[in-house]
């Protein structure tokens, strides 16, 4: 669950090219061809830890693949992005499987999932620290009407 682990150097990067990279790579490597994905909004360059970002799409991907959309034959995921000042605010949404009511204030505690035939519960929590200790930035997560979405709030320049 180490942040340290994640090296690198600060760069500038487009955050939708970066995302729609993840996410398309996930899903082709998961065979997920039913699973559509859209991102729109503002097109910001941020500089932050590339690795770093990258690693916490991938989980947050395979964690809606594996767990939200597994059994969905119309699935979707939207990314959301908004500049607001310093600040970049993004919106990550599935129209999988809600999470549990009694795990989703747990969900990134390590070892919390919902079915240890798909993992560890490790992926959630890996994004967490790398939000929050190396990205410098918050996420938190709710069900919403048709699914679960996850807010992530970065600074466009990690200092």
């Amino acid at each position: 669950l180490s942040v340290d682990q994640q090296e690198g150097e600060l760069k500038q990067f487009s955050l939708k090219e970066t995302i729609s990279s993840v996410i398309s790579v996930v899903l082709k490597s998961q065979n997920k061809n039913n699973v559509k994905y859209d991102i729109v909004g503002d097109d910001v360059i941020i500089e932050n830890y590339y690795e770093g970002l990258n690693l916490v799409f991938l989980k947050l991907t395979e964690n809606a693949v594996i767990h939200g959309l597994r059994d969905n034959l119309d699935g979707k995921i939207k990314v959301n992005i908004e500049e607001l000042d310093d600040t970049v605010i993004i919106s990550y949404f599935n129209n999988g499987i809600q999470i549990p009511e009694e795990i989703i204030s747990r969900i990134f505690d390590p070892f919390v999932t919902e079915n240890k035939n798909y993992g560890k519960g490790l992926g959630l929590g890996i994004v967490y620290n790398l939000i929050k200790f190396k990205l410098h930035g918050d996420i938190t997560c709710q069900n919403v009407d048709n699914g679960v979405e996850f807010r992530i709030e970065l600074p466009i320049k990690n200092s």
